[in-house]
């Protein structure tokens, strides 16, 4: 008889999103087949402290990363696995980090010559009249560098800035301001590596304003 597949799930760590990923977490647990798998989990607490020689020496096959956003999707953990020589599941570190870099990803897609919404690399110290030469109302602000909608607004007059900037700011010095397009909003996931598989397309249609972190979860 094969022996089961033993998968670790990794979830939790110093992001915003750590309880998401909880709950990410146990959704996995929950639908990996326990016939094929023998699964176990590994919580980072939100101090994002923890054992690395006891970490480094689970008898595993493969870590299922179930982390989200800052430390967990912009290849910080992804490069921690790499030098403790475990197997993951998602994208490598360089991909991860281009991917969670909202500046760096803007500026592969223009090179690549793919079309975009207008945005603004926009610094703490940079004044106002740096957006509004560029934007009129309504436009987006969100921080540069998290995902799920984490401080994300749509500024639509002059009152909503200050608030918008603020959240935006919480998560770094640099945020992007991003022109609005109205439209319908749809996802699509993709599965592999050289072969890849493409999932249906899905709309997304949100009960609030538009697709926030409280819509999402």
């Amino acid at each position: 008889m094969n022996r089961k597949i033993r998968v670790l799930v990794l979830m939790g760590g110093k992001s915003p999103e750590h309880d998401v990923s909880l709950l990410s977490g146990k959704q996995v647990i929950d639908n990996l087949d326990k016939n094929k798998y023998e699964i176990s989990s590994f919580i980072i607490p939100k101090s994002g402290k923890f054992d690395f020689v006891l970490f480094k020496n689970l008898k595993v096959d493969i870590v299922f990363l179930a982390m989200h956003g800052s430390f967990g999707e912009d290849g910080t953990i992804q490069g921690l696995l790499e030098i403790a020589g475990l197997p993951y599941t998602g994208s490598k570190v360089l991909a991860s980090a281009i991917g969670m870099s909202k500046p760096v990803f803007k500026k592969l897609m223009e090179q690549a010559k793919i079309s975009i919404p207008k945005y603004l690399i926009f610094e703490e110290e940079d004044g106002l009249d740096k957006i509004f030469n560029k934007f009129k109302y309504p436009f987006v602000v969100k921080p540069a560098n998290q995902g799920s909608s984490v401080g994300v607004s749509i500024v639509r007059e002059r009152k909503n800035l200050g608030l918008a900037l603020e959240s935006a700011f919480r998560f770094g010095e640099t945020i992007i301001i991003e022109e609005y397009i109205k439209g319908i909003e749809v996802t699509c996931g993709v599965l592999g590596n050289k072969d890849l598989i493409a999932l249906p397309v899905v709309e997304i249609v949100p009960q609030n304003e538009f697709f926030d972190y409280e819509a999402k979860y």
